[in-house]
């Protein structure tokens, strides 16, 4: 039973952090607005999804801000805001520390991949069996 009611929880929590990622937010912000203590919050993340909820919480912040690099036409400065980093320094520290790349690497991997054109795939058999070649 108490597994479902976290589960409850961490799904309820999750949207309220989705609809709110624009901005700064804390625990205490987030358990206030669920109507849990932050202790009850942090317990059903960890039980649930393994982490904390700031861990969850930053992973929505860089999955939206690789989404809006990736398909706007913001600058990296306007991304970071528009996930809830007021400091530009503090969101390329936490976006490499979750991709393992800075946002401007990042973007330019993105471009790279996007103008880099598909080769032409043709396949060529040296020793083509001979039944290929037989007329019916």
């Amino acid at each position: 039973m108490r597994r479902n009611n976290f589960e409850e929880i961490v799904q309820k929590t999750s949207k309220y952090m989705k609809e709110n990622i624009s901005r700064p937010i804390t625990v205490d912000e987030i358990a206030r607005e669920m109507c849990y203590s932050s202790r009850h919050l942090r317990r059903a993340f960890k039980t649930v999804t393994g982490v904390g909820v700031l861990a969850n919480l930053l992973s929505l912040k860089i999955e939206r801000a690789k989404e809006l690099l990736l398909n706007s036409d913001m600058n990296i400065a306007e991304v970071a805001n528009s996930v809830g980093f007021s400091e530009y320094s503090s969101f390329g520290r936490a976006f490499r520390r979750k991709t393992g790349t800075s946002p401007s690497e990042f973007c330019s991997t993105a471009k790279r991949i996007r103008e880099t054109p598909i080769p032409e795939m043709s396949i060529t058999y040296n020793n083509p069996p001979r039944e290929w070649f037989k007329d019916d």
